[in-house]
């Protein structure tokens, strides 16, 4: 009992504060560079992709993924209807539909097109181009000038914004899983933080979670096929340590770019795709010589259940013996025994240097782990 009061008295008077949030000794939660979001639904929107963009690039400029389904089965009225809702601030002036054999190939694969507005008697005017035969179409193609010979033409895409939580590690570090689940890792350590498996898809992300508060120190991101890319504090940048251009699974990855709130921290994303098919993005925001956080999402919310690793944590499978103590439910508080990986972080597949830099930080430190623990009986 002496222990649990001890641990309540730490919370209250700040001890183990998110670290991200700390500057010149102040830390606040308001401060973390991935917060906490409010749950929301999915949605279905129509966008225009810009210039000669594909449906696929179109979609994720809103953080979505191509509808293709909707797509396929729109009808003339349903295009006409959502045109109008862009707002672009042009009227649809007419529709026009062509036979899939009375069009080049590529436009087989296009489906749904608008062809940029004009004025026409004094007003501004668009037309749009549907193919009679939808079955061929995909999202990866882009628009562009031979669609349809004579015309320069946008794809009209349908977008399916899941907005689903993404699974999130901040602080010291403060988890939330891809299903709502949230707690406080009380251990350092390298950790299994989010799995995914399904079909050819086998994919891994490891934590290390060290230094004077336990932040999250590196990252190393694994697929079966070989391919491993790392990134620790010490630059913030990702490093593709191995490569496999035969595999089915790509990494696509984004050049830092610096944070809105914080200059002095770098953002990065990886999307990781199945051929034309997006499974899950990456977002890590880093300041150099100190720490990182980072979040998952999904791409489509019926793959959570080929989600595993902290992240893919559900809250009813948090058993209360794995508890160390639970205040309420934003407040437990774990050791994640079962995702705690053993091996050194180079036998995983990481860079020499960053097993090295990671062993120095992890050496002789006292955990919260082992305060609330108390001292051995022995």
């Amino acid at each position: 009992m002496a222990w649990m009061i001890l641990w309540m008295l730490l919370l209250s008077s700040g001890f183990f504060q998110d670290a991200v949030g700390c500057t010149n000794d102040t830390c606040h939660e308001d401060n973390a560079l991935v917060q906490l979001p409010k749950s929301q639904s999915s949605t279905s929107v129509w966008v225009l992709g810009v210039s000669s963009q594909s449906c696929d690039d179109a979609c994720e400029a809103v953080s979505g993924i191509c509808d293709l389904d909707t797509m396929k089965s729109a009808t003339q009225t349903d295009l006409e209807k959502a045109f109008t809702n862009l707002n672009t601030g042009y009227q649809v002036l007419t529709t026009q539909v062509f036979q899939a054999s009375g069009v080049p190939q590529r436009s087989k694969n296009l489906g749904i097109l608008y062809f940029h507005g004009f004025d026409w008697g004094g007003g501004q005017q668009a037309q749009l181009f549907l193919i009679s035969d939808r079955s061929f179409m995909n999202c990866a193609v882009s628009g562009g000038g031979d669609a349809i010979p004579g015309r320069t033409l946008q794809r009209m895409c349908s977008c399916i914004v899941q907005n689903n939580d993404p699974g999130i590690v901040n602080g010291d570090p403060h988890i939330q899983t891809l299903h709502g689940a949230r707690y406080t890792l009380l251990r350092e350590g390298t950790f299994r933080a989010w799995s995914f498996k399904k079909g050819q898809a086998d994919l891994e992300l490891l934590a290390a979670y060290g230094g004077p508060r336990f932040t999250t120190q590196a990252l190393l991101l694994k697929e079966t096929s070989g391919k491993t890319m790392e990134m620790t504090v010490k630059d913030c940048a990702w490093h593709t340590l191995r490569g496999n251009d035969t595999s089915p699974i790509q990494f696509k990855a984004k050049g830092a770019r610096k944070h809105k709130e914080f200059k002095d921290v770098f953002m990065q994303t990886i999307t990781m795709k199945q051929e034309h098919r997006k499974i899950a993005k990456l977002v890590s925001n880093c300041r150099i010589g100190k720490h990182m956080d980072f979040k998952v999402n999904m791409f489509r919310k019926s793959e959570l259940a080929h989600v595993g690793g902290q992240l893919g944590t559900a809250p009813g499978s948090i058993k209360t013996g794995n508890h160390l103590l639970r205040l309420d439910q934003d407040m437990s508080m774990k050791a994640d025994s079962e995702f705690k990986v053993e091996e050194t972080w180079q036998s995983l597949g990481g860079s020499e240097e960053a097993s090295v830099d990671l062993e120095s930080k992890m050496q002789g430190k006292p955990t919260e782990l082992s305060v609330l623990q108390g001292p051995s009986s022995e």
